[in-house]
């Protein structure tokens, strides 16, 4: 239920920020609040700025190395669909975090790229 109610429940919410609420439940030790940090913020990607996409990104930066498998795949999610919207900051935010992330999220993050894309040096 979290993750189908998130995006609309708290993403529309928070979309134009404040983001505080992301952060909070990103620092949250129960792994569901983080789960809802990160998939809240994929409102962003279709209704949202660059600035509420950014904001989602802060938030995959903060949990790209959390150790509850119930987040990995949120994040692997959202990047997926960064890709959609800002492919050039995929590849950045890969570039930096690619190797610390746990590989089912890596590999749900590039799942929908495609190698005319762009550089697919991120494979492992």
């Amino acid at each position: 239920m979290v993750d189908r109610a998130a995006p609309r429940v708290v993403g529309a919410t928070l979309t134009g920020g404040p983001y505080d609420l992301l952060h909070e439940l990103a620092a949250s030790p129960d792994p569901l609040r983080r789960r809802t940090a990160m998939t809240a913020p994929l409102w962003f990607v279709k209704h949202g700025s660059d600035t509420d996409v950014e904001a989602g990104l802060a938030i995959a930066a903060i949990l790209h190395t959390d150790a509850d498998p119930l987040v990995h795949k949120p994040v692997g999610i959202y990047l997926a669909y960064v890709d959609d919207r800002l492919p050039d900051r995929l590849t950045e935010f890969l570039d930096r975090h690619g190797d610390s992330m746990p590989r089912a999220a890596y590999r749900l993050a590039l799942r929908k790229r495609r190698p005319a894309d762009g550089p697919l040096a991120h494979t492992r």
